[in-house]
């Protein structure tokens, strides 16, 4: 028969094999599981990637189109198959914006807001002894 610290120190020893493998069992489902994780992410990166390079090529496609429908030709053949009755405009009614349009109109709605002068300034300072 076995002394009760042989027996004791295997009990211990099984204990601490169990331990162990559980332990290293959990930390490969987490490898495992991570890598899973970064497998479906470079799939959806890979997805958002080609969704944005269709989105650039429909977008240059739609910009080339609109282009191509802005020219003076176009528009006065268009008027012509519309039947729309318009003249061509003269030189002396086209006017050109040289600057950013859309800065342009945001200073001429701020103007309209806050009138043509500047608003002023006051400040209260309080000074205490």
């Amino acid at each position: 028969m076995k002394s009760p610290a042989a027996t004791a120190f295997l009990h211990q020893f099984v204990v601490y094999v169990v331990l162990t493998t559980v332990i290293a069992g959990s930390l490969a489902l987490c490898i495992v599981w991570q890598r899973h994780e970064n497998a479906r992410l470079a799939n959806a990166n890979r997805t958002a990637k080609a969704r944005l390079a269709d989105l650039d090529r429909r977008i240059t496609q739609s910009v080339s189109l609109v282009e191509g429908e802005k020219s003076s030709d176009v528009l006065q053949r268009r008027a012509r198959e519309w039947q729309l009755g318009l003249a061509a405009a003269s030189g002396a009614q086209v006017q050109r914006v040289l600057e950013d349009p859309m800065r342009r109109l945001a200073r001429r709605r701020g103007r309209e807001l806050l009138g043509e002068s500047p608003a002023p300034l006051t400040l209260t300072v309080a000074l205490g002894n």
